[in-house]
């Protein structure tokens, strides 16, 4: 039995490539999902035992502003968690802080 690392994204397709080359055969699997779906989280956080939020980016995007993902994404990614998984997993939150 081994471990696998399951990688949600966003984006297009080959924008999570370069992970499968970290891991043996099967071990990266990346996971297309819908931040703004509440069953897209619920299923990618469905068999996890670590949950860690990396979503936060340094640039705004078009679909996505700052706000939005890293105030209320990862407010929804918290209450999912702590409704649904928070018996049985750790959840870790990761902070950017960027000082010029």
């Amino acid at each position: 039995m081994g471990t696998q690392v399951l990688v949600p994204f966003r984006g297009c397709e080959d924008s999570t490539r370069h992970l499968k080359l970290m891991g043996d055969l099967g071990q990266v699997v990346p996971m297309k999902y819908n931040p703004r779906d509440e069953d897209y989280v619920k299923a990618v956080m469905a068999k996890a035992n670590v949950v860690i939020n990396l979503i936060g980016r340094e640039f705004e995007t078009r679909n996505y502003s700052f706000e939005e993902v890293n105030h209320g994404m990862a407010e929804s990614f918290i209450f999912v968690y702590t409704f649904f998984y928070s018996s049985r997993s750790v959840f870790m939150m990761i902070l950017y802080i960027y000082l010029s």
